[in-house]
């Protein structure tokens, strides 16, 4: 049995008038700042006078941000503070936020599909959001039945949890004449980590997920049913890899497409445009040991002989890099093409229309520094947007900070390959956790991603934080 902690609050004097909590890291420019306590101060946090007031017990472990809704309207008539929490058992909890107390105010487990059907739960894994003036809270629950994995998204009632509306998560990326359908199983797992967030009327939902390629969903708050925009990090793999191999051959590839949307649960930025910005992770393309590695000479593998060559397995994996991790894959029409180890800006009014992006210049170099060959995921962790500013901020596994210029350029421009149409470069890069010491290879993550706080420049300006 899991336990969830109350909030810390003094012990010792009336307590200040409660702030809503409704997405994670408290705002759409995923600050991680509450600018609204005005009682917490130097002189009454302390061992006597601040800690833990109470706990509650739930049926799982809870690896989602909890949640706060003030002076929600309950059944009754009465009005309560509560704290909203959620489970890998896909159960979601409402509990007082104040008074304690033996149980939920409201608790619902969510293990029926839309049609009805009963499922196997498998987890909510991120931070739902809240719409106050739908009076709702919306979730995504992971369900099994035999080797098929659903996922669905459920807008809960805020004030006694029922069950507004519920869709089965569902849709394909078109690239040509193939549509790739999003289809996860229990062994192409795709997992739902990344926070949920409210775009101008859209919910926005992000998936990662091994053997499995990176996916985000916007759905209408207005009608769930109605069919979402899709976008796919790496479904043109799928399709026209470079390499003429096919990802999805079980029987010489290990790891499929990859570019995964991960960022450690943060939840996308939005901005006041409604765009919405990710990190992603790197692309997988590894093929087993006695299979045929196709002909080509990049960071990633080294094969110069017609006709390929034989993987006989590198280190203790015993398996191969494929070409196409560090190739960037692009359909036809030139449309589509891989965003791994990318941040990206997506338009969900448009359905989910991409708008711009940005990579580090060493996404595919040889060497430490190589993003793909070192699996140094730029989606470790998620970006933050500075208050009142066209710059994102955020890194991730290789430990680099980076400061980004979100402004599009002039004029009409369509992204491409090679047309980013946002800046090419980072404004600012810096190194915030250092590489190790040798003979270890792996770099020390952001994985926490930074926080801000918004300071006047008579004050000193703002300053970030960051875990390393």
């Amino acid at each position: 049995m899991a336990y969830v902690f109350g909030h810390l609050m003094l012990l010792c004097s009336v307590l200040a008038s409660a702030t809503d909590v409704l997405t994670n890291n408290y705002d759409n420019a995923r600050t991680g700042a509450n600018l609204s306590e005005l009682r917490l101060n130097l002189a009454n946090v302390g061992l006597r006078s601040f800690g833990r007031m109470f706990s509650y017990a739930v049926d799982g472990p809870s690896l989602s941000q909890p949640l706060v809704a003030t002076r929600v309207e309950l059944p009754d008539g009465a009005r309560r503070d509560l704290v909203i929490v959620t489970t890998a058992s896909n159960s979601v909890y409402a509990f007082d936020a104040e008074a304690g107390g033996d149980g939920p105010i409201w608790r619902n487990t969510l293990v029926e599909l839309p049609d009805g059907a009963a499922a196997e739960p498998i987890g909510i894994y991120s931070t739902p959001v809240i719409d106050r003036g739908r009076n709702a809270v919306y979730v995504v629950a992971g369900l099994r039945q035999g080797d098929r994995v659903k996922y669905i998204l459920q807008a809960l009632n805020l004030g006694d949890g029922r069950v507004h509306a519920s869709v089965l998560i569902e849709g394909a990326q078109r690239i040509g004449d193939a549509a790739i359908k999003f289809e996860p199983t229990a062994t192409r797992i795709a997992v739902q980590r990344a926070a949920l967030a409210i775009a101008k009327g859209k919910i926005v939902v992000a998936f990662g997920g091994d053997f499995f390629e990176g996916w985000v969903f916007a759905f209408d708050q207005g009608d769930l049913k109605r069919s979402p925009g899709v976008y796919c990090t790496t479904c043109v793999s799928r399709v026209k890899a470079l390499s003429k191999v096919d990802f999805m051959d079980s029987n010489c590839i290990l790891l499929g497409p990859g570019g995964g949307i991960w960022q450690s649960g943060r939840g996308p930025v939005v901005d006041e445009h409604g765009l919405v910005y990710f990190f992603t992770g790197n692309k997988q393309h590894v093929i087993k040991k006695g299979c045929m590695i196709p002909p080509n000479d990049n960071a990633c593998s080294q094969c110069k002989t017609e006709g390929g060559c034989l993987c006989k397995g590198i280190g203790n994996s015993g398996v191969c890099r494929g070409p196409d991790v560090c190739q960037t894959n692009v359909s036809e029409s030139r449309e589509i093409f891989d965003t791994n180890e990318a941040m990206i800006q997506l338009d969900p009014s448009k359905g989910l229309k991409l708008t711009g992006w940005f990579r580090p210049a060493n996404w595919n170099i040889a060497g430490a520094d190589g993003l793909e060959i070192n699996d140094l995921d730029l989606g470790g962790s998620g970006p933050l947007m500075i208050p009142g500013a066209h710059r994102l901020i955020g890194g991730g596994k290789q430990g680099l900070m980076y400061v980004l210029d979100t402004q599009r350029s002039t004029g009409a421009c369509v992204p491409s390959s090679t047309q980013t149409c946002i800046a090419n470069d980072a404004i600012q890069s810096f190194q915030v956790a250092p590489p190790p010491p040798r003979p270890n290879q792996y770099y020390r993550h952001i994985l926490g991603g930074p926080v801000i706080w918004s300071r006047s420049p008579e004050k000193g300006g703002a300053v970030a934080y960051v875990w390393r």
